[in-house]
């Protein structure tokens, strides 16, 4: 609705005004491909943009550092729609027609209009599927276009790329948002103005919702680990209202307040959820390499590595091979900081300790599959699959 795409606007340009200086908008990275989505009105179709990313160059008129939004989503039973060596000139030329896309895929196009943003960064698209040298190029440099994009969308109500974005809202238990004209002020909360927003709805707990996986089908998926870590910002579409993430702040639709964050760095290494770990990564992300040098430091880096290890290898990965590239945006930042050298999965300081693995759940476990594209030392916890 116009109220949810307000708020939403209104959440980006707060975290956007904060961080106006901040490494991931100001950065020279620019993504191979992108999907220029149009005019905002929905008068052009959709076009495959690709980008020089050698040097300062325009593309029909666009200067070479864009802003663009990455799409996290579930790609489900089917295969959603895929860029391959036949279709790559044509989409790049003629564009892609908006009914050829997956319901998923179109509302992710419809929400960077809304939204104010002509780039769009979405997997299946963005890399030729049918060539195995792009996908091991593209997926080395994925960590960094969701790191270095505006906005991640977050398809975390939809178990596959047709179920689509926006969910159905307005039955008798769980009432659309209703948006108030009406003047109010919170002393406590230091805050007031003209638009009130209230909703009746089952999920107003953040971390319950984002990772409860029986509620967030993305939550159990590997690669969206890496995504979810490295976005800057997150918008997620769950069911039955947003929630709104950033380095900063969460935000739920129903809320007028911030949601609560871990207070402190311990309590965000003994907490659960991802969120914690993405609290501690923005300070990581900005240290210049090596600079956890004394060893208190690379302690508690490596400790909220462990964390981060922990929850990616209980998700599940639809090729067993990807278990590396789908962490490797995270590991190459903990590899910078640390000045350390990475070693599948493990770093070489922490060898030793590294070693001292176990399978939470060994009857669910088994032997990930050696081949070519993944080879997995039996000392790694990446050698198995599950548990």
């Amino acid at each position: 609705s116009d109220e949810c795409f307000r708020l939403a606007g209104m959440w980006l340009d707060e975290c956007l005004e904060q961080n106006e200086l901040e490494s991931e908008t100001s950065s020279s990275f620019m993504p191979t491909r992108t999907i220029d989505v149009g005019a905002a009105d929905g008068s052009e179709d959709p076009r495959l943009a690709v980008h020089d990313t050698d040097g300062p160059v325009t593309r029909n008129g666009w200067p070479q550092r864009l802003p663009w939004l990455t799409l996290t989503h579930c790609w489900g039973g089917s295969s959603p729609l895929m860029l391959t060596h036949d279709t790559l000139a044509e989409w790049t030329a003629s564009g892609i027609p908006m009914p050829l896309l997956p319901l998923t895929f179109r509302d992710a196009v419809s929400i960077t209009r809304r939204l104010g943003y002509r780039h769009l960064w979405i997997d299946s698209i963005c890399i030729v599927q049918d060539s195995r040298q792009d996908w091991e190029r593209e997926a080395a440099r994925m960590g960094d276009v969701y790191r270095h994009g505006v906005l991640n969308i977050s398809a975390s109500s939809g178990r596959g790329c047709r179920d689509g974005i926006f969910g159905k809202r307005g039955s008798s238990t769980t009432p659309a948002l209703a948006a108030v004209r009406l003047p109010f002020n919170s002393k406590r909360l230091g805050i007031g103005g003209e638009w009130l927003y209230l909703r009746a709805g089952r999920w107003d707990n953040y971390l319950e919702y984002i990772t409860g996986r029986q509620h967030n089908t993305l939550a159990s998926r590997g690669w969206v680990l890496q995504e979810s870590l490295l976005s800057p910002r997150t918008l997620h579409f769950a069911s039955q209202q947003l929630f709104w993430e950033c380095t900063h702040a969460t935000y739920a639709e129903g809320r007028i307040d911030a949601l609560a964050l871990p207070d402190n760095k311990m309590t965000a290494l003994q907490a659960p959820h991802v969120y914690s770990y993405k609290m501690m990564l923005p300070s990581v992300l900005h240290w210049p390499a090596g600079t956890a040098a004394d060893a208190a430091a690379r302690d508690e880096m490596h400790s909220l590595w462990l964390r981060v290890v922990e929850n990616y290898s209980s998700r599940a990965l639809t090729v067993p091979s990807d278990v590396f590239p789908a962490l490797a945006g995270v590991a190459s930042v903990f590899q910078a900081r640390l000045g350390d050298r990475y070693l599948a999965g493990l770093f070489r300081r922490h060898l030793l300790e590294g070693f001292v693995w176990r399978s939470i759940d060994p009857a669910r476990s088994t032997l990930r599959p050696q081949s070519d594209a993944c080879s997995a030392p039996s000392w790694s916890w990446a050698s198995l699959i599950g548990g």
